[in-house]
């Protein structure tokens, strides 16, 4: 069966939208897959949208508004507030026939996550000196039954660009710690690329649910790269003890430092554990 992909939501002089075919062919049982990436931060995210649609007038409707909510795309280098998306940042969303058995699934309440591995394509975004960032896996990026909180690792010494971050799930999860690899590609004091590899990858198709003490990000964000108040979390390397085995350090507001650039704060503070 043939459809006429109906795209509502964003407003198309915000956000650039390509790779959008006209129509989609589907099985009558079958699934359709929509896949969303942004330019700068690729976690080729997919999602399993059941494929309800009506025979009548064969059109599937795809709502951005919808497909933002299920990501939780609000701390992907956006505001909150979605008509101010700055133009620069195109979302790519391609979708594809895929067949396969029905299954009930809803926008909302299941992300597969693909890692073959995942990449996050940063071009030529500099980074702080080494001893000034603290970088944090994105918890939509790994894989578990149930919530997460993240174990943050130091960036002080980038010649070392291989780091492990163990995933502890909350009590009542049904799987163990998992273990996430990142390798920064670093070139002239620029951040290429950034890795993350997840294990065990034969883990598939698991249910995401966010927390609140879950840690969302992550690296220094330019203001030449990103014009809005980007909603991002910023804690230093100095003020983190990695000698003690736990702590917690209270996020500062941005205001005070103005020459990193850091936007807006998430959370009033950050827990650590070092294994």
């Amino acid at each position: 069966m043939t459809l006429n992909l109906v795209i509502t939501g964003v407003p198309d002089e915000v956000v650039v939208i390509d790779s959008i075919p006209s129509q989609v062919t589907v099985p009558m049982e079958g699934k359709v897959f929509f896949h969303v990436y942004y330019k700068f931060f690729r976690p080729d995210v997919n999602i399993n949208f059941l494929s309800k649609f009506q025979k009548a007038n064969s059109e599937l409707v795809i709502s951005l508004d919808d497909i933002y909510a299920s990501l939780n795309l609000n701390s992907l280098y956006r505001p909150t507030n979605m008509s101010k998306i700055q133009p620069g940042f195109p979302l790519v969303l391609t979708v594809v026939a895929h067949e396969g058995k029905k299954v009930p699934v809803t926008f909302g309440n299941s992300i597969n996550l693909q890692f073959n591995p995942v990449t996050m394509s940063l071009v030529n975004w500099p980074v702080c000196t080494p001893d000034s960032v603290v970088v944090y896996a994105k918890s939509e990026l790994l894989e578990t039954v149930d919530s997460v909180s993240l174990d943050p690792f130091t960036v002080k010494d980038f010649s070392d660009t291989l780091m492990t971050v163990n995933l502890r799930p909350i009590p009542g999860a049904r799987f163990q710690t998992t273990k996430v690899r990142l390798r920064l590609d670093l070139e002239k004091n620029y951040l290429k690329r950034a890795t993350i590899d997840v294990e065990p990858k034969e883990v598939k198709g698991i249910k995401i649910q966010y927390h609140p003490s879950t840690v969302d990000i992550l690296y220094y964000v330019p203001e030449r790269f990103y014009n809005a108040k980007a909603p991002t979390i910023a804690v230093f390397a100095d003020d983190i003890d990695l000698t003690k085995k736990s702590g917690k350090v209270a996020v500062r507001k941005a205001e005070e430092f103005p020459h990193r650039k850091i936007y807006k704060i998430l959370r009033d503070s950050v827990t650590w554990t070092v294994k």
